[in-house]
């Protein structure tokens, strides 16, 4: 009896060491050691062939044709292997090298902050409470909410009402109010904090506060003397709210390759020439599993996305319309885009292809010729076509009222003649006047919306229907806009290829 007994007793505990196993397996990180770089970017990047780094330029060419017969909204592609550029090309109408708005990447730059700022002391540590550092906005903050901490912000844990409806609705309700703050802290609670993911941008501005609070700067000013001057980023935007807090969720600017320096601070521990930027326990703890993200079949770790499938496992900082900065320490490689409405993850087959060995391997003069040859005609603007012809009858020029959208576009006029088009809208009570290319081309403005240049072009597709192409070309919006006229009234449709504004809205004469 007292033999069956211990065996059991030593099945149950072995059983327990088993599931303890897979469990730590399971939270392993996704970092890793790499050899130490032949030189620091600080001043800017070195290239090399694909072949020096052990890379294939002709499997590289496949990446380029890909992108050009899918017709894929990418702004810019950058490659990085053992510190040397082996591929960066940026695509028609996006100007290569110009600051781009990285979206959500943006949460994993203000997480990045939080990690320096426990570094330095400006926080006892990941698990300090929220209601510790909330100063005079403490009693926004209700007696349930206390067990909410930093850890919970940064993991998208916090248990907040937010992230459960689809399209980011706190956000938007957020950006409307004058104080962002204070309807962030007023959100109520939905569940134990730690138990699920759920993706509120609303956690994350609400860590740039308290950065604000605990370091007397902005998050930008922080930033500025902590990670972007070290690392030599010196171009950078990043708007404040209407209380003067750093936009934390999203709306940074960084140019590819700053962007670059980013996730190569990280493949190398959080070392740059001889400095410890970053911590290696925050970088081992920020790239290992804090939570699963069901929906994707992911982990999230500080902000940032664990992908592991296969040989494949990299960390990657991810935003809407295809911005990306993803690390791969397995192969010493750091990948870069940005787009305008693109799932830029498909292109990873492309990349596993093309390499080769860790070391480098026949050079190919042909094929990289062709690349460069590819990657230059990429960025060139196309041949004008012949535009549409007009539509038959009066061609519509008339003020339209727009009803609600999602948008907050409340007025739409097009000016339409045989060479040349313009839009005019209002949009949230500012105006704007696109000129609007005919001819297969954008033409340009640099009075967009969010400090965008933005590029139209326009065609008709039948007789009652024009149809837009509205780019911001340093951003993330991307729509195709087909303005259907009827006598009395003009329905506007919203293609939004990253999914975000799909609808339909009718504008009626005023």
């Amino acid at each position: 009896m007292c033999s069956r007994v211990g065996q059991q007793l030593n099945l149950v505990v072995l059983m327990t060491m088993l599931v303890l196993l897979v469990s730590a397996c399971g939270k392993e990180s996704y970092h890793k050691q790499v050899p130490a770089p032949d030189y620091w970017p600080t001043q800017g990047w070195k290239s090399a062939t694909p072949e020096k780094q052990g890379m294939s330029s002709n499997e590289l060419l496949k990446i380029l044709d890909y992108i050009h017969d899918k017709q894929l909204n990418m702004h810019s592609l950058l490659i990085i292997r053992h510190g040397y550029v082996v591929l960066d090309a940026a695509f028609y109408p996006y100007p290569a090298h110009t600051k781009h708005d990285v979206a959500s990447v943006t949460k994993t730059v203000t997480a990045t902050l939080i990690g320096q700022a426990i570094d330095r002391g400006l926080f006892k540590s990941i698990d300090q409470p929220v209601y510790e550092l909330l100063g005079d906005k403490q009693p926004l903050w209700d007696t349930d909410k206390k067990p909410v901490s930093l850890k919970h912000l940064v993991t998208m844990s916090s248990g907040l009402d937010c992230g459960y409806k689809q399209g980011e609705v706190e956000l938007m309700g957020m950006i409307t109010t004058d104080d962002w703050l204070s309807d962030i802290l007023m959100l109520p609670m939905k569940q134990q904090p730690g138990k699920n993911f759920a993706y509120c941008s609303g956690n994350t501005h609400l860590l740039s506060a308290l950065l604000q609070v605990a370091s007397g700067v902005t998050a930008n000013a922080f930033a500025n003397k902590y990670l972007f001057t070290p690392l030599g980023i010196d171009d950078v935007l990043w708007p404040e709210d209407p209380q003067g807090i750093t936009r934390g969720w999203g709306d940074l600017r960084l140019r590819p390759k700053d962007m670059a320096k980013i996730g190569f601070l990280h493949l190398h521990s959080g070392q740059w020439n001889g400095r410890q930027i970053l911590s290696q326990q925050w970088i081992t703890q920020a790239t290992t599993p804090q939570v699963t993200v069901e929906k994707r079949k992911l982990y999230y770790g500080y902000s940032w996305w664990l992908h592991n499938e296969g040989a494949l496992k990299l960390y990657a900082a991810r935003g809407r319309g295809g911005q990306r900065i993803a690390v791969w320490p397995d192969q010493d490689m750091v990948i870069v885009t940005t787009g305008g409405g693109v799932e830029s993850d498909q292109l990873i087959t492309f990349i596993v292809n093309a390499i080769k060995s860790s070391n480098a391997i026949a050079e190919d003069p042909s094929a990289y010729e062709q690349l460069q040859r590819k990657i230059l005609a990429a960025t060139g603007t196309p041949e004008p076509t012949i535009a549409s012809a007009l539509p038959t009858g009066n061609i519509p020029h008339q003020l339209y009222a727009l009803e609600n959208n999602p948008l907050q576009l409340t007025q739409f006029d097009l000016i339409l003649e045989p060479n040349n088009a313009r839009l005019k809208v209002l949009v949230d009570s500012k105006s704007y006047d696109f000129p609007v290319g005919l001819r297969g081309v954008y033409r340009m403005t640099s009075d967009g919306p969010n400090h965008s240049t933005v590029g139209l072009k326009g065609k008709w597709i039948d007789n009652n229907i024009f149809s837009i192409d509205y780019h911001e070309i340093d951003g993330i919006n991307h729509f195709t806009i087909n303005a259907g006229f009827s006598k009395d009234k003009v329905q506007l449709e919203f293609v939004d290829p990253t999914g975000y504004y799909n609808f339909k809205v009718n504008g009626y004469p005023r």
